[in-house]
């Protein structure tokens, strides 16, 4: 008789497991598929609803005689009373609670053996907790710090994926560029522009130091290796060439299309311009792109961008065109909306001297932005960040701006110096 082979999957899902396994494989007569055995690099879920539903918790049975039903009744609603006094439920709504670790799941089912507190999950993102009152307390707060974990996580995973759309950090490998991984490339993007000089991450048990001045990285036996980092997003196509330049302040010649453009809205103020210049920053430039990429996304049929002015005045325009608009020197003139960046819906406003103040030659300075408004909501006074898009949800997110009316806004205010881009600075006369 002809025995047809058969094809046997194995599937281990403990790790410390797996290399027992694979020298028993080697011993044997059995070989490996050619495409060799992998080990599972995650562990299995775990079933939280199931879990904690097969926790199982002491019963107390209270018998009570007296003489007469009266007084059993009595003793009946006092003990009733009592129970009810100290039994406490709550309820928790959360879509984290299902990306939960298997670890977080279990230290929870832990807790509720522990402290003797039912924990019902009713739906992925719903759970009860019922139990005595201060019990129910130390479980509700345990369960939220694993949520705002599981938020932080989920909130990193996105930022990865949305940095690896248009930031690469690669490795020379023996003359040959390698990718990093998302996690390690968000890492370096966070210390460039926080100025940090190095840092260190560790990857497959190996420890490396990045020294983002020399752009090198060295692993722990001191062998150096190059390191740099690629833009996947590409500038505006109306740019001029930068090659290796990260900013270029270009004078628009006043027979280009794209003067004529910016003049005719700036006209509104009744001045001439001096000059308008085009500001190309490759740094400033990746920070908006990669926001307005994430609320195109968040609100796909919204106007997520406007072209709104900022006045200012000289001094202030050399650090905006190195590194961007920033609260701590932009937002120093009005704070009635909130301790932010200001911009006007219309140029005219921005020419006050209040905003941009003439040099010593008579000449002032306005912005025309780029600004994420996206989803905005009514600035006051004292306001470091736009309010929740929903109060009763802390998981909702905020506005992405502050306004002086939201049914008809002229003033804008910013929070967030990477939702603003600066698009062309306009110098004209005082009068």
């Amino acid at each position: 008789h002809f025995i047809a082979p058969l094809d046997v999957h194995i599937v281990i899902f403990q790790a410390n497991m797996f290399q027992d396994f694979r020298k028993s494989l080697k011993k044997s007569k059995i070989s490996a598929p050619q495409g060799g055995v992998v080990a599972p690099t995650q562990q299995p879920s775990m079933c939280l609803a199931g879990a904690c539903g097969d926790v199982s918790f002491p019963k107390v049975k209270v018998e009570v005689l007296g003489c007469c039903s009266s007084d059993l009744a009595n003793v009946k609603k006092l003990v009733d009373d009592l129970v009810t006094k100290e039994w406490k439920l709550h309820h928790i709504s959360s879509p984290y609670l299902a990306l939960l670790l298997p670890s977080e799941k279990q230290a929870i089912v832990a807790l509720s053996r522990s402290l003797q507190v039912c924990v019902s999950v009713s739906a992925p993102d719903k759970a009860t907790m019922s139990g005595k009152e201060a019990d129910v307390l130390t479980m509700v707060l345990q369960i939220e710090k694993d949520l705002q974990k599981a938020k932080e996580r989920a909130t990193r995973q996105e930022e990865e994926k949305r940095l690896w759309k248009t930031v690469r950090w690669e490795v020379c490998n023996r003359e040959a560029w390698a990718e990093l991984d998302p996690s390690v490339s968000l890492d370096l993007e966070h210390a460039l522009h926080k100025k940090v000089p190095s840092i260190s991450y560790t990857l497959q048990n190996q420890t490396y130091t990045v020294n983002l001045d020399k752009m090198e990285r060295t692993d722990r036996n001191g062998t150096i290796a190059r390191i740099k980092r690629t833009l996947k997003a590409e500038p505006p196509t109306h740019w001029d060439r930068m090659d290796d330049k990260t900013l270029d302040i270009v004078d628009l010649s006043p027979s280009s299309e794209q003067y004529k453009r910016v003049q005719a809205n700036f006209l509104q103020t009744s001045k001439d311009p001096n000059s308008i210049q085009r500001i190309q920053s490759k740094d400033q430039w990746q920070r908006y792109a990669v926001k307005k990429q994430m609320l195109d996304k968040k609100y796909p049929q919204n106007k997520n961008e406007m072209d709104l002015y900022h006045g200012t005045t000289a001094e202030i325009c050399q650090k905006v065109n190195s590194n961007g608009f920033n609260r701590s020197f932009c937002g120093t003139n009005a704070t009635v909306y909130g301790n932010g960046t200001y911009f006007a819906k219309q140029s005219w406003y921005s020419c006050n001297d209040t905003y941009s103040n003439p040099d010593a030659q008579g000449l002032k300075y306005m912005y025309q932005a780029r600004v994420l408004v996206a989803k905005p909501c009514l600035g006051t006074p004292g306001m470091v960040e736009p309010a929740p898009l929903d109060p009763s949800n802390p998981y909702s997110g905020l506005h992405d701006c502050a306004v002086d009316n939201v049914q008809n806004p002229f003033i804008y205010v910013v929070f967030s110096d990477a939702g603003v881009y600066p698009d062309y600075l306009i110098s004209f006369k005082a009068s």
